[in-house]
């Protein structure tokens, strides 16, 4: 071997991080030795197999970036290896080396998948450096590719995954918000209460909730969260169970934040920060007092404040769930027979007087569910036919 100088043999790697694995096959000792002396300055871990055996043994325990093999061995053909390559190690780069110029061994190599052959004899090592260098190259962009291409397939997989856990969200979210709206008419001795809900959304940004405290009392709870969505819903679930706290403890005749709206609002307030959901809700509470036809009411940043027969309702304060020092404001009006309360979300221009027997979306010529793109509620107390 002449085109060699035998001084690399021996050499000390040079300095620096050692790069990648090479697997170099030769039968003939000092080929071999001079080239794993060579690749071991450039910087490689070069291991030596002398034999096929000892190529295929050394490549089924010891993981590989490349293998320099040569075409013809002592036990087999190089062939052979670069098959089982193919087979097991998929886009696995091996540099074959042919010590003679037979041009079917060539294109048989290449077309078997060998990044590169080169023939002896190899008068320079820089041949050797350039070929390999240049298929670990295209080894990394293969592998660098492929690791795009399944972090690209994951994201896809976990996008769609998302996207219909989401849209089962979406609809688990309406079905609970559907279940927990109460009766859209409800009449109570010689008042009638109406609401209408829309969204123009799956799930709503707003709440509602009422109940007869008793023979004496109603109480109305409506709030308007700050965007719609699956949290809307959490947050329908949490504030109706905040109000029912209330009402579990309430008996006629005894003291309860329900028969004061600003308390109750104060209460509600600080259970929301307690909840750490950082979500502000616009709420507006209705007490009506049956036997002094009175109205309680307390506004939690609702806009726009909610008009008794053309007299708008004082203004509300911060919303709840924002500041732990917000204190909250009883408002009272009288209620008498023939007055009407309307609320809605949004401006509106009511039409006075509205009947209580008939829909008031109907009463105030607006699209019915589906006709709009914006969340609506519609919220009438009449005293009276």
């Amino acid at each position: 071997m002449k085109q060699f100088s035998e001084e690399w043999a021996g050499l000390p790697a040079q300095g620096g991080m050692t790069k990648e694995r090479v697997l170099v096959v030769d039968d003939e000792p000092v080929f071999l030795r001079l080239v794993v002396a060579f690749l071991r300055r450039l910087g490689f871990e070069a291991l030596d197999a002398n034999s096929l055996h000892d190529g295929l043994q050394t490549l089924a325990q010891t993981p590989v970036d490349l293998v320099l093999c040569d075409l013809q061995l002592g036990d087999g053909s190089g062939m052979t290896l670069l098959e089982k390559v193919r087979d097991q190690y998929l886009d696995l780069p091996v540099v074959m080396i042919s010590g003679t110029a037979n041009m079917d061994d060539v294109t048989r190599a290449l077309r078997l998948g060998a990044s590169d052959v080169l023939l002896k004899p190899i008068n320079e090592l820089a041949m050797i450096e350039y070929a390999v260098e240049s298929a670990l190259e295209r080894y990394r962009l293969q592998r660098e590719n492929r690791r795009l291409s399944e972090e690209l397939e994951a994201a896809h997989v976990e996008l769609e995954l998302n996207l219909r856990m989401l849209e089962e969200s979406k609809l688990a979210g309406r079905e609970i918000q559907q279940q927990l709206l109460p009766e859209q008419c409800f009449r109570w001795h010689e008042f009638t209460l109406r609401y209408q809900v829309f969204s123009a959304t799956e799930i709503a940004d707003q709440f509602i909730d009422y109940v007869a405290l008793d023979e004496r009392y109603l109480a109305v709870l409506v709030g308007r969260f700050s965007q719609a969505g699956t949290n809307s819903a959490f947050l329908s679930v949490l504030l109706k169970s905040l109000f029912n706290q209330p009402l579990k403890q309430y008996r006629p005749g005894e003291p309860s934040v329900l028969l004061n709206p600003g308390p109750l609002l104060d209460y509600l307030n600080i259970e929301l920060l307690k909840s750490q959901l950082e979500q502000p809700v616009r709420a507006q509470y209705f007490l009506l007092d049956r036997e002094k036809h009175r109205l309680h009411y307390g506004n939690a940043g609702y806009q726009p404040s909610a008009q008794l027969s053309g007299i708008a309702l004082e203004p509300g304060q911060a919303p709840l769930g924002m500041f732990e020092w917000s204190r909250y404001q009883e408002q009272q009006l009288d209620f008498p027979k023939h007055r009407q309360l309307l609320a809605a979300n949004r401006p509106m221009d009511w039409p006075w007087p509205l009947s209580p027997g008939r829909k008031l979306s109907s009463q105030l010529k607006l699209p019915e569910e589906g006709g709009r793109d914006d969340d609506l509620l519609l919220l009438g107390l009449f005293h009276g036919d």
